[in-house]
C-alpha cells in the first residue's frame, strides 16, 4: 500500500503553517489526539475516513494543502491513499508523524493521560504470551504454546505489514474514544 505522497519534514510544516497554507488531518484515534497533538490540527480518524467524509473534504480543498499525521507515519500513508483515491492531490504527509515532531521538541497541546494504543498492544501481547507460556510449564500441556506463537506471528505480520489487528480493536475499546 505504498503511496508516492510527498512529506513535509516537521520544520518545513511549520514554515507552512506560519504562511497559514496547509491543514493539518490526524487520523489517530480521538483519545491519542486529546493526549497529544500538533497545534490547531484537527482529529479525522482513519477508520472515519468514508465517502462523506472525503467528499467534504474534497469540496473544502479550494487549493489548501493537507497535511496528514499520526503517531509514526503508518496510519497517514493508509489515509492519504485514501484521499488521493477520492481525487483530492494536495495531499502530504508529516514525515516519521508525531514521533517526529516531538523528536524535533516542536511544540504540542493536549493533556498527558492514559496508555498510548501501541503501549497496550504491547502489554496485551505480552501478557498473553506469558500466560500462554506459564500454563503450558504447569499443565505440561504443550498445546498451550499455539497462544504464544499466534501473538509472535501476529507481530511479525504487524512488522512486516504496519497492519495491527489488535491495535485496531484495542481503539474500538471505550477507554480509547
Amino acid at each position: 500500500m505504498k503511496a508516492n505522497v510527498p512529506t513535509f519534514s516537521p520544520r518545513a510544516l511549520t514554515n507552512r503553517i506560519a504562511e497559514g497554507y496547509v491543514r493539518i488531518i490526524d487520523v489517530r484515534t480521538p483519545a491519542e489526539f486529546r493526549r497529544k497533538r500538533i497545534p490547531d490540527s484537527e482529529n479525522i480518524p482513519l477508520d472515519k475516513l468514508d465517502s462523506d467524509i472525503l467528499a467534504q473534504l474534497k469540496s473544502s480543498a479550494n487549493g489548501t494543502l493537507f497535511c496528514l499525521t499520526c503517531q509514526s507515519g503508518i496510519r497517514s500513508e493508509h489515509a492519504a491513499v485514501k484521499l488521493r483515491k477520492a481525487g483530492i492531490d494536495n495531499v502530504y504527509r508529516l514525515t516519521g508523524g508525531l514521533d517526529n515532531w516531538t523528536h524535533e521538541n516542536l511544540s504540542i497541546v493536549g493533556k498527558d493521560g492514559g496508555i498510548p494504543v501501541d503501549h497496550q498492544v504491547r502489554i496485551a501481547i505480552g501478557i498473553l504470551i506469558l500466560a500462554g507460556t506459564l500454563v503450558c510449564f504447569l499443565t505440561k500441556d504443550f498445546r498451550w504454546l499455539a497462544a504464544p506463537a499466534f501473538f509472535g506471528a501476529g507481530l511479525v505480520f504487524s512488522g512486516l505489514t504496519g497492519f495491527c489487528g489488535l491495535a485496531r480493536i484495542l481503539a474500538l475499546m471505550p477507554w480509547n474514544r
